[in-house]
């Protein structure tokens, strides 16, 4: 899955990395003692296996009724 255009490479770029938010934070927050980098890959680890389980649910749910939008609909 994914684009295979290849645009990836430029979010591997080192500049970008070096902009990520979540990256970011971690290195501030561990600078400032409120978590330490294992702490960060806990979290990260965590929100990573419910993502996964969340995508589980939904690849293994059926589909809703095609009828299902008309009647949540109040305006037409």
């Amino acid at each position: 899955m994914g684009d295979p255009g290849g645009y990836r490479a430029a979010l591997e770029d080192e500049e970008w990395q070096a902009k990520d938010p979540i990256r970011r934070l971690v290195r501030a927050a561990s600078f400032e003692g409120f978590f330490d980098e294992a702490a960060a890959e806990g979290a990260a680890r965590t929100a990573r296996a419910e993502v996964e389980a969340a995508v589980a649910f939904a690849a293994d749910s059926p589909f809703p009724d095609p009828a299902l939008p008309a009647e949540l609909t109040y305006a037409s």
